[in-house]
């Protein structure tokens, strides 16, 4: 049976099969601790022990699942226990983690907190639909998929998650479909094309110039865009990193209500190795 003291051992082949160094899993554990005491207190008077004991081994499930994104019953195989056993211990340490690594709501982000913001969205394969089929496919993709928009700061740190939309969606009605609250009115954006019209919104948002129908850009155009994508790569390497988790990249099976769940426990990871790695080089 695999277990968080065998797996340590190697931390190489712990961040490989987890997709967290041994360090960003002992500060998620740390957080997840007294929440599974509490739990565990609420239930010793009774029922049978869990075949994963402790929150120590239902974290590597979780991400396990995660990172490999294999299927219930090669995870039963993998810590030597029955498929369903597998499925409500990944659950069931879901339902802790969102409350303590996800992303929290900042109402109060301003332009003295941050020099500007990065919003992207992102898509994912999904399984065809039985109904609504139009709905989620994606004309960009040639697929069926899915969309979650990210917005982050200089740093790369994922400071919002927005809902899971069906693949159709526009990035731009993605954005304007978040609460005010969500969209850091007065913070200036640093957006691609596909926020066609997003200074109605945020006058200081800036967005590339768009090449005229049979005309050439400027040189101070052309300048304006490089800079601009040299400031917004850092959400396309924040999205790689999500997308190092295979359950967010790969053809997305299960329930699409737990796909926000999902994302928002990845995001919080993320920002934690982001953190991890910013500690290191100060070191």
């Amino acid at each position: 049976m695999l277990t968080y003291e065998k797996l340590s051992r190697k931390p190489g082949t712990f961040r490989r099969l987890t997709g967290v160094s041994v360090g960003v899993f002992s500060e998620i554990a740390g957080k997840n601790g007294p929440l599974w005491e509490k739990r565990r207190n609420n239930y010793e008077k009774g029922g049978r022990n869990h075949a994963l004991p402790g929150v120590e081994n239902h974290l590597p499930a979780m991400l396990i699942y995660y990172r490999c994104y294999v299927t219930y019953e090669f995870m039963g195989f993998f810590f030597d226990c029955d498929e369903t056993t597998a499925m409500r211990a990944v659950k069931r340490i879901e339902k802790m983690a969102i409350r303590v690594i996800r992303i929290e709501k900042k109402r109060g982000i301003s332009a003295s907190d941050t020099e500007y913001l990065i919003p992207d969205a992102t898509e994912q394969p999904v399984q065809r639909p039985k109904r609504k089929q139009r709905k989620s496919y994606s004309g960009k993709k040639k697929g069926h998929t899915q969309k979650t928009q990210y917005i982050t700061d200089p740093a790369g740190r994922i400071r919002a998650v927005s809902r899971t939309y069906p693949g159709k969606t526009h990035d731009f009605t993605i954005y304007k479909k978040q609460k005010k609250r969500d969209r850091f009115c007065g913070v200036p954006k640093k957006a691609d094309n596909g926020y066609q019209g997003i200074r109605k919104y945020d006058k200081n948002a800036e967005i590339p110039y768009k090449k005229p129908r049979g005309g050439e850009l400027t040189a101070e155009q052309k300048d304006f865009n490089r800079r601009l994508s040299k400031k917004r790569i850092r959400v396309g390497n924040t999205i790689r990193e999500i997308k190092i988790f295979k359950i967010m990249s790969d053809t997305y099976r299960n329930r699409r209500k737990n796909h926000n769940l999902r994302a928002n426990i990845i995001a919080g990871m993320v920002n934690m190795k982001i953190t991890e790695r910013e500690l290191r080089k100060a070191a």
